[in-house]
């Protein structure tokens, strides 16, 4: 009996060690990520492609009311995203002023926001997953953590902000775990989200297909067909504004 318990002591005290050194060295390099990221929202420059012609084309969809121009016609400059990031940035611009300096780095804070809005859903999906309070807090610190985030975390593109709405959405579908027909706020949410990710990015319909294919094998057809309509609400409505 003595010898169990001395092994569970040990392998309770190697568990914890392991558990400091993930804490520690992530906090590290997540500091040390963080640095790198502040150096880039300061960078006059671009700090990926194509942020200043983002940022020029939201400054033109501002002054036209167009987002979409004739590729054909000056300044020859097509815009290549959904339209909800391009509505983002113009939204971005009433607040930081209709000048490029204060929208860039209005573009880059909003990416950044998004970024630790993923760490949230991180720390939110490893205690719903049930892990406890230390392992749970190791999930967003492993995503500051890594070593390409500086390159995500201060760009103007539309590719963290696609990628926090499909997560939510995922996030949202799952929540309630079988829907059913007295909970209808989870697939439309997600639905709304969904449809959100596709229009801040075209390419984000791993989200949205991944719920569809979960429900129908589940063969939830309600909450299917919650998720379907609200999903196609957001394009819908965007693209209808903008025909």
């Amino acid at each position: 009996r003595r010898a169990g318990r001395d092994a569970a002591v040990a392998a309770l005290l190697s568990f914890r060690c392991l558990w400091l050194v993930l804490l520690v060295t992530s906090v590290a390099a997540a500091a040390m990520c963080w640095r790198q990221t502040q150096a880039r929202l300061r960078e006059a420059a671009d700090v990926t492609t194509p942020g200043s012609v983002m940022v020029r084309t939201a400054l033109w969809a501002r002054a036209s009311g167009k987002i979409y121009r004739r590729l054909d016609a000056p300044p020859y400059t097509p815009a290549v995203y959904g339209p909800l990031y391009y509505l983002v940035l113009v939204g971005l611009s009433f607040l930081a002023g209709a000048h490029f300096a204060g929208l860039l780095l209005a573009s880059r804070l909003f990416t950044l926001a998004c970024y630790a809005g993923l760490a949230l859903i991180l720390w939110r999906w490893a205690r719903r997953l049930g892990l406890p309070q230390p392992l749970a807090v190791l999930a967003p610190l492993f995503a500051l953590a890594q070593i390409a985030s500086p390159n995500w975390t201060a760009p103007t593109r539309p590719d963290v902000p696609a990628v926090l709405a499909s997560a939510a959405a995922v996030y949202a579908a799952t929540a309630t775990g079988a829907p059913n027909g007295r909970r209808w706020s989870a697939p439309i949410a997600a639905g709304l989200l969904a449809g959100a990710a596709v229009m801040l990015k075209q390419t984000a319909l791993a989200a949205p297909a991944a719920i569809a294919l979960w429900l129908a094998l589940h063969r939830w057809w309600p909450a299917l067909a919650a998720f379907a309509a609200a999903a196609a609400a957001i394009p819908a409505s965007l693209l209808g504004a903008l025909a």
